[in-house]
């Protein structure tokens, strides 16, 4: 049972004790600001039931309807005392006290009276709550709070504001963390936001009754142990850098918070952090001069779309999500353009938008799905810069390095679109076809009745040489050596494979010793092939019949301290995905076992990225 509660002062002592209730004093200082009545509100009315609420309206009136406004809009502070009826004491009628100000509005919703003072004790004996199932149409739909007045002048603001409450709300719930910023904690204050909130949450009676709320739903944030993030927002410091935490388990995230409408308006210091710095992501707003843009319309005028420009012109690889306040299609669709794009987009929630609390939830789990695509496509990175680097200056000299490099520039932009089986596919068979533009230039076959001998031009080019004949290690099968002396000949009825003539570039050629590159390289091919030549069904089942999964125990004592290249961190990393997936195996073969990678590989950036690891083995070979 709860006790009544009256705001008055000293006056009403008597009448106070007289209904054993509790008297809360005026503030000696009266409150000008939503969040000062706030505060005062918790602080008097949050601690027990309340009965009922009498407002002696005679003494203070303005405060009086504020304080009430507040009251019935803080669910999520007071709970069911935000329903208890509310008693103005006042000798005027409803439609004079209608005029006084905005949050008379109140008089028009259920659960609130207005009585003479010589009434209240027997009007009391008839007074109600507003019920919980009534909340919606008894008192928020006969209401509507205007933005304050200082989101006129500044609408970006504004947005900012409710933006970061909303994705610290959608990570975190009705907690509210000990170590909330003070701007974030302000704006939970305001009454137009607590509005805002009332007219979006999915159900009244979660914050009502929060110890009844089971949350089966999963986690919103996101880890990222051990990642760099770039945030580059003028509004940073007003919520986003704290909420970003918040979502970001474990991260380092960077900050650059200029007022800016032009890139080149940065200072030295944000332009070098852009330039030189290596993030695992980049959170980019597109409008970093506030207010000043808010009369443009062509996207690529944006402060932020020319920083989303400069970070891209840099290393196309490099992953960008744009935030925004705007809901505009064609922002979008420039955004995400392929030749300058963003790889993701989040809107930051306007008030003014009403977006319900469910599509805020999905509109966070769209955002963190996105940031862990992100985060595996951070390997194009090491792509375009290897392919930026390295043929930097050879344009025109060299017909084999110029067919390389417009392979790379198609397969990268292949990798970049990739997001289906078919399309990593794809991309893997481009990426290979580098290896067939090396065999073509640096090998030719010479025929005659009896045989076919392997000849390789020097790296001079001015002279040919016979290649000579290569065999697994006698002391490791799983790496391959040359014959000091043999030629590399086959019958003429015979061909020379692609292994073979790579292989023999490796060694001869670029005269590097194998640490396990061809071992993956000859499991490449084969792939390549299974996909430009799948076998039959028949013949599928034959070769599955001969495979068993290879787990990471078996792999560990029988490979991995065997093969030089495994031991390498960025491959290591990769073949611990293989066997995860079970797309590891070990395939008998005349009663020799050998190590073998499933196809399906290719169907993922990872059969991109195995690829790639031989393929800078050979072209960095190359002086």
């Amino acid at each position: 049972m709860g006790r009544i509660h009256i705001l008055g002062d000293d006056s009403l002592k008597s009448f106070s004790d007289s209904l054993n209730g509790k008297l809360i004093g005026f503030p000696y200082v009266r409150p000008t600001s939503h969040k000062d009545i706030h505060d005062f509100m918790v602080s008097n009315l949050s601690d027990e039931d309340i009965d009922v609420l009498i407002l002696d309206l005679e003494k203070d009136v303005y405060f009086c309807l504020d304080l009430a406004m507040h009251l019935r809009l803080s669910l999520d502070n007071l709970h069911l005392n935000s329903l208890c009826p509310l008693v103005f004491i006042s000798e005027l009628e409803i439609d004079s006290l209608l005029k006084v100000s905005n949050s008379a509005q109140i008089f028009l919703t259920e659960g609130v009276y207005v009585m003479p003072a010589s009434e209240i004790r027997q009007g009391l004996r008839n007074v109600h709550p507003l019920k919980a199932e009534d909340y919606y149409s008894g008192f928020l739909s006969k209401v509507t709070i205007a933005p304050p007045s200082y989101s006129e002048n500044d609408p970006h603001g504004l947005a900012n504001q409710w933006g970061a409450c909303v994705m610290l709300r959608s990570i975190l719930g009705d907690d509210t963390p000990n170590d909330i910023p003070e701007k974030l904690a302000t704006s939970k204050k305001e009454l137009y936001f607590k509005y805002i909130l009332a007219c979006t949450v999915d159900d009244v009676q979660a914050l009502l009754f929060p110890s009844k709320v089971v949350n089966a739903q999963p986690p919103l944030s996101v880890d990222a142990k051990g990642k760099r993030i770039l945030l580059v927002d003028d509004m940073a410091a007003e919520g986003w850098m704290y909420s970003l935490n918040k979502f970001f388990v474990g991260a380092d995230i960077d900050v650059i918070d200029e007022k800016v409408t032009r890139f080149d308006n940065l200072s030295q210091d944000s332009k070098r952090k852009l330039r030189d710095n290596d993030y695992d992501l980049y959170l980019l707003d597109l409008r970093l001069g506030g207010i000043q843009e808010e009369r443009i319309y062509d996207t690529n005028a944006f402060s932020g779309k020319e920083v989303l420009d400069y970070i891209k012109a840099i290393n196309r690889g490099r992953q960008v999500i744009m935030f925004t306040a705007s809901n505009k299609a064609w922002n979008f669709k420039t955004l995400l353009d392929p030749s300058s794009g963003a790889n993701g987009y989040y809107i930051k929630e306007s008030p003014s938008y009403k977006f319900s609390e469910s599509f805020s939830k999905k509109s966070i789990q769209a955002l963190r799905e996105e940031v862990y695509n992100c985060f595996e496509r951070n390997y194009l990175k090491d792509i375009y810069s290897f392919k930026e680097e390295y043929f930097v200056g050879v344009e025109g000299s060299n017909r084999m390095f110029d067919e390389c490099r417009f392979q790379l520039d198609m397969a990268f932009d292949l990798a970049d679109k990739a997001s289906s089986e078919g399309q990593y596919r794809y991309a893997f068979i481009s990426v290979f076809q580098s290896f067939e533009i090396i065999s073509k230039h640096l090998v030719d076959v010479q025929n005659s009745e009896t045989r076919k001998i392997m000849l390789m031009r020097s790296p001079d080019e001015m002279t040919v040489f016979h290649v000579r004949a290569i065999h697994p290690d006698l002391f490791n099968w799983l790496l391959y050596v040359q014959d000091a002396a043999v030629e590399f000949e086959r019958k003429p009825n015979q061909s020379f494979s692609q292994f073979d003539k790579l292989a023999a570039v490796y060694l001869q050629y670029l005269n590097k010793r194998d640490d396990g590159v061809l071992l993956l390289l000859h499991q490449l091919i084969q792939i390549r092939n299974r996909i430009m030549h799948p076998l039959s069904e028949t013949e599928q089942l034959e070769e599955d019949g001969r495979c068993r999964p290879v787990n990471g125990a078996l792999y560990k004592a029988k490979y991995f301290n065997r093969v030089p290249l495994f031991q390498d961190e960025h491959v290591a990393s990769l073949m611990t995905q293989i066997i995860e997936a079970g797309l590891l195996k070990e395939r008998t073969r005349d009663k020799k076992k050998e190590l073998v990678i499933d196809k399906a590989v290719a169907n993922s950036k990872t059969g991109i990225q195995l690829v790639f690891v031989c393929l800078k083995r050979f072209i960095s070979s190359f002086e």
